[in-house]
């Protein structure tokens, strides 16, 4: 799914702007933006002229006028007349054109997530998906794949996040374009978390804790968001203890972690990807020995609290990184990246949502397979 969001400021869309606008453009849009600007325009204009420049191409005057003036007559008093005064027949006509109206659907929609509640998350997924993906259909199908992918990345949506497909989900989009202190996607050590927590025998809620353990911590969810996604009371407890909270010492964190005794494996399967070679060789040196003793730390904690745990072969803390081992680089197709694998949609076609938890079970088995 695309996300576009580079450019929070005037000055920042006119730099680009230049470079693909023909000499002497970017001037009008600026009247443009001051239009707007009048009106109380919301930042979500330049997310239009963004996508409209950058997905499609468009480098005509009225087209990106229009763009940037899409909302101002449906949530401002700013009416269409207004428009027509001030730029003319052909600009206002444009701003309700379907191009126009689906490029600022898809500013409005593509972070749906950070809305706060889950509530009117669901509202606008469903409103979306009922009348602008058909008209993206009907009129503008060079929207159609880009709606397609939105459609199916926020399709956890449609029901409760209570198993691994819809989590998975989740965690793809909340963790879109974010990325760990080694410089790997996020999302990618939420995966690893709760595959090593299936391969020490946890059960299907702790890999569900694995794989969203980092969710309220580093994105915009809260515990409450969960809830109301569906995510099982039990779930959501071992969250909130795998959490940090804000002016929480790690100590402090650790002691209250130990008190939910489900979480502990998970935080033992995320201190073991945290401590692999791979990760650890990305980090300089000082990073490196500080996660080390850190973890050491960590490690010590949780088996004076529940005993040794599974046997993960784990680097030496005391060694430089070394080759990783077959559980640190072996793929595993059952847990696949973002949406590989799933076909697009053949337009008009309704999506038919994450996998239930049939297909979830299958997805990540109980047990670690056989070697």
């Amino acid at each position: 799914m695309k996300v576009y969001r580079g450019w929070g400021t005037w000055a920042e869309a006119s730099r680009v702007l230049s470079r693909y606008l023909p000499t002497g453009t970017t001037p009008h849009l600026r009247r443009a933006v001051r239009f707007a600007d009048h009106w109380g325009g919301r930042p979500t204009r330049y997310e239009v002229a963004e996508l409209l420049v950058r997905e499609f191409g468009v480098t005509e005057l009225g087209m990106l006028t229009a763009g940037l003036l899409h909302h101002l007559s449906e949530d401002y008093p700013c009416t269409m007349e207004h428009i027509e005064e001030r730029f003319g027949t052909r600009v206002a006509g444009l701003v309700d054109s379907p191009m126009v109206r689906l490029a600022g659907r898809y500013a409005l929609v593509q972070r749906l997530h950070t809305y706060p509640t889950v509530e009117s998350q669901r509202e606008i997924y469903h409103e979306t998906c009922e009348r602008f993906i058909p008209l993206a259909v009907a009129t503008e199908p060079v929207f159609d794949e880009l709606f397609s992918s939105w459609q199916h990345a926020y399709a956890y949506l449609r029901q409760p996040v209570d198993h691994l497909g819809a989590a998975q989900q989740l965690v793809a989009v909340v963790h879109h374009d974010r990325f760990d202190p080694s410089g790997q996607p996020a999302v990618e050590h939420t995966r690893a978390v709760a595959r090593l927590t299936r391969d020490g025998g946890g059960t299907p809620e702790q890999q569900l804790a694995g794989l969203l353990h980092d969710c309220v911590e580093d994105t915009e969810l809260s515990l409450a968001q969960l809830v109301d996604l569906g995510v099982p009371t039990d779930v959501v407890d071992m969250v909130d203890a795998l959490t940090r909270r804000p002016r929480e010492s790690y100590e402090d964190h650790l002691d209250r972690l130990v008190e939910t005794p489900a979480a502990i494996l998970v935080k033992r399967a995320d201190i073991r990807h945290n401590l692999s070679a791979a990760r650890l060789a990305r980090l300089d040196d000082a990073a490196r020995e500080a996660a080390r003793r850190r973890y050491a730390y960590a490690l010590a904690l949780l088996d004076r609290a529940s005993g040794p745990g599974p046997t993960w072969v784990l680097p030496n803390p005391g060694s430089p990184p070394g080759p990783e081992t077959a559980a640190d680089t072996a793929p595993d197709a059952r847990w696949p990246a973002g949406n590989a694998g799933v076909p697009r949609q053949t337009r008009g076609e309704p999506d038919p949502g994450p996998a239930d938890s049939d297909e979830a079970a299958s997805i990540v088995p109980e047990s670690a397979p056989e070697a």
